[in-house]
């Protein structure tokens, strides 16, 4: 990964919480409810 690419660490914290998000309504998520 390209130094220019690096994300913030809140901006990468958001798409690790939105692919959670995704993955649990298709039953796949393991996000312990």
């Amino acid at each position: 990964m390209t130094p220019e690419r690096v994300l913030p660490v809140a901006e990468a914290k958001a798409a690790l919480a939105l692919a959670a998000d995704t993955l649990s309504a298709c039953g796949v998520g393991a996000r312990g409810q």
